[in-house]
């Protein structure tokens, strides 16, 4: 934990409150941001949404374009008829202004601080999250983050901050974390690949030893409202409620990290640095991340390999999702992503 600062500026907390989120892991953070700057990301995410419709329809595989419905229902209808929309969605290229704006806010940054300390950089892992009601693909089972990560990067933190676009409750899919599971400092077994998505999961005949947690003891479920976030270290064991409701549950994943520290994309893409006290004019260069998604990533863990071709343009319709975490974890259910991968579970026993 870093040395906290002795005067509080907008967006810091008291070093209790940071102190819990070094012991714990995570912290709910309540009533952050303002309307005004969430709103923008929710005009981002129209715009996103609607050229992954356009995409669709013009390739002759969407008769209705739902134009009629708003941000939280439009892309349910589409993916209605064009199963993978959602998965599109997520793997969008575009870094719009507003997340930027949302990512560099200044008040965030103040917060990062005493998080990170006075030297605050960007991750290249970052997410849009559609999780629609009852749709496989936003199952999402206890994994730590980390076990999508370069294995180089087990010794970074890399905190997400968890960035909910509405009210979120256990009915429309917030998050659950296993209190403490950071503290061992280890990433548990996990397994690939959770029913027919592209989700690892915790082995949960070891997770508990591994990392000496109680399930039924440590579980903490954390609802948020609009304006609030989630903040968690990268090795805090979590998962998804499913989602209930008639509504998309969208929200934002930003994460953040010091500068000089393996930042878990086997080097793909670069940091971006946000807050430097040796740079008090520092203007973020986000151009490595406006157009590139982080999709492109190495085809395995070879560090002098070619990236992969999976930031295809919107247009090819692409609904796979691969990357190298799946060579680093045992196969015990192969699907389109495994198998668009080379990965293929020679068994008959390929339900999970």
């Amino acid at each position: 934990m870093p040395k906290q600062p002795e005067t509080l500026k907008p967006g810091h907390q008291s070093a209790k409150i940071i102190t819990e989120f070094f012991e714990k892991g995570y912290l709910v953070v309540e009533d952050f941001f303002s309307t005004e700057e969430l709103d923008p990301c929710l005009d981002a995410l129209e715009e996103i949404v609607d050229d992954v419709a356009n995409a669709i329809h013009e390739a002759g595989n969407l008769s209705d374009l739902h134009k009629d419905k708003d941000v939280f229902t439009r892309l349910i209808k589409i993916d209605e008829q064009f199963p993978g929309a959602l998965v599109m969605t997520h793997k969008h290229s575009r870094l719009p202004p507003a997340f930027q704006n949302l990512w560099g806010n200044e008040r965030l940054l103040n917060f990062m601080e005493q998080i990170l300390g006075p030297r605050v950089c960007a991750n290249p892992i970052w997410n849009i999250r559609p999780k629609a009601p009852g749709h496989p693909d936003g199952e999402i089972p206890w994994h730590q983050d980390s076990g999508y990560f370069d294995p180089a990067s087990y010794g970074t933190l890399l905190p997400v901050v968890w960035v909910p676009l509405l009210d979120v409750t256990a009915e429309n899919g917030c998050l659950q974390v296993i209190e403490g599971g950071h503290l061992k400092g280890v990433v548990s077994d996990h397994l690939n690949y959770y029913a027919n998505t592209w989700h690892v999961m915790l082995d949960e005949e070891k997770m508990e030893e591994k990392l000496d947690i109680s399930v039924a003891k440590d579980v903490k479920t954390l609802p948020v409202k609009k304006g609030g976030f989630v903040i968690f270290n990268n090795l805090v064991p979590h998962r998804s409620h499913p989602n209930k409701s008639d509504k998309i549950r969208w929200s934002l994943d930003l994460r953040f990290q010091r500068p000089g520290e393996p930042e878990g994309l086997y080097g793909a893409m670069p940091l971006v640095p946000l807050r430097d006290p040796a740079a008090p004019d520092l203007v973020p260069d986000w151009a490595p991340y406006a157009s590139t998604r982080h999709n492109a990533q190495p085809d395995n863990n070879d560090k002098d390999c070619k990236t992969s071709d999976t930031d295809k343009p919107v247009k090819d319709l692409d609904t796979i999702i691969t990357g190298p975490w799946m060579k680093q974890w045992p196969l015990v259910n192969s699907n389109k992503h495994t198998e668009a991968y080379g990965l293929r579970l020679e068994t008959a026993d390929r339900g999970i």
